[in-house]
C-alpha cells in the first residue's frame, strides 16, 4: 500500500482497491440506470484504508440551491484553501505527496495523488462523474474537513455535493469532459443529435429536452408501442427538483409514457410525466422535444 500525508500530518493509506477507485478516467460514460444505480451506492476510499458508501441523491443547481453559486460556493472555497495550506500546487492543480513501499507498486500506482480545479468545481456544481466524487470525498477527508465515518461523509455530500440535471445526462453521455470541462447545459440539447418525430423513432438513450425551461431527462429503456393506451412506455433517470418519485428531489428513475399527437405539425406526440400523487403530467410538442444524444 501507499500512504500520503494529510492536513494533520496522520499518514493516510492509498490500498490498491483504493487506487482503482482514485485514479482519474479520461471518459466514461454509462447507461442511465446504470448511472443511478451507483450514485445510489457510491463506494469512497477513507485514508484510514477502507471505504464508506454514500448516496449521490440531492438535486443541486448553482443559480437556485442555497449556499452555491456558479464558483461552487463556499465549500469548493474552503476546500481549495485548504489544499493550500499543506499540498504543492503545479498550475491549477494540487499534489498529495505519496510515500511508495515497493518498486512494483511504484510502476502500478505512480508516485503522487493529484486532483485539479475543475474535477473540484464539478463536484461541488453537480457536474461530476462518479470517479470525481470519489476523489473530492477522498481529498476532503485528507484536508480534515469531513471525517471519514459513513454519517459525516453522507451529510457532507448532502450539503456541498448532488447532481443537477445536465450534470446527470452529461455524465451519463460522457459530455463533461468537453469544453469548459462541465458538459451541455441542458438548453443545448434542443438541438443536439437527431430529433424523434414520431413515438415509433424514440430509442434508449434519447434525451426529453424542455423547450421552455432548462430541464432534461434520459431514456433509459423504452417499452412499446403498444396498442393500448398509451402505446409507448419509458424507464427514464434524471435529477429534478420536481417531486415524481417518493425519493425526490433530485436524482430520479421513474417510468414516462408517451401518446401519439395528431395535431402537432411537428413532433407527433404527447409526454406523459409521471406524478407522486399518481397519473400524468402532459407535456406536448410546444413543451419538450426527445434527441437522439447517443
Amino acid at each position: 500500500m501507499a500512504n500520503v500525508s494529510t492536513a494533520t500530518g496522520v499518514t493516510a493509506t492509498i490500498t490498491p482497491n483504493a487506487r482503482f477507485l482514485l485514479d482519474p478516467k479520461p471518459s466514461e460514460k454509462y447507461a442511465p440506470k446504470q448511472l443511478y444505480d451507483i450514485l445510489m451506492g457510491l463506494d469512497v476510499p477513507t485514508p484510514t484504508g477502507g471505504a464508506v458508501r454514500v448516496k449521490i441523491t440531492k438535486y443541486l443547481n448553482t443559480s437556485s440551491t442555497p449556499g452555491k453559486d456558479a464558483n461552487g460556493g463556499p465549500g469548493f472555497a474552503a476546500l481549495w484553501h485548504k489544499l493550500g495550506t499543506f499540498a504543492k500546487r503545479s498550475a491549477d492543480s494540487y499534489i498529495l505527496p505519496v510515500a511508495i513501499d515497493s518498486a512494483a507498486q511504484m510502476m502500478s500506482a505512480g508516485m503522487d495523488f493529484s486532483i485539479d480545479r475543475w474535477e473540484l468545481w464539478r463536484f461541488f456544481c453537480g457536474k461530476a462523474s462518479p470517479q470525481e466524487i470519489r476523489r473530492a470525498l477522498f481529498t476532503a477527508q485528507v484536508a480534515g474537513l469531513v471525517q471519514s465515518s459513513q454519517t459525516a461523509l453522507q451529510n457532507y455530500c448532502d450539503q456541498q455535493g448532488g447532481m443537477d440535471c445536465s450534470g446527470f445526462a452529461s455524465v451519463s453521455y460522457g459530455y463533461f469532459r468537453d469544453a469548459g470541462h462541465a458538459g451541455p447545459d441542458a438548453s443545448a440539447y434542443r438541438t443536439r443529435g437527431v430529433e424523434r418525430k414520431t413515438i415509433d423513432e424514440i430509442r434508449a438513450g434519447d434525451a426529453i429536452v424542455w423547450l421552455q425551461e432548462n430541464h432534461i431527462a434520459v431514456i433509459d429503456n423504452v417499452m412499446g408501442p403498444f396498442q393500448m393506451s398509451p402505446p409507448l412506455r419509458c424507464k427514464v433517470a434524471e435529477s429534478t427538483a420536481g417531486i415524481i418519485t417518493a425519493a425526490g428531489p433530485g436524482v430520479q428513475y421513474s417510468e414516462y409514457a408517451f401518446e401519439r399527437d395528431t395535431n402537432s405539425t411537428t413532433r407527433k406526440y404527447i409526454c406523459l410525466r409521471p406524478k407522486l400523487s399518481g397519473g400524468y403530467t402532459q407535456l406536448s410538442a410546444t413543451k419538450i422535444t426527445v434527441r437522439g444524444n447517443a
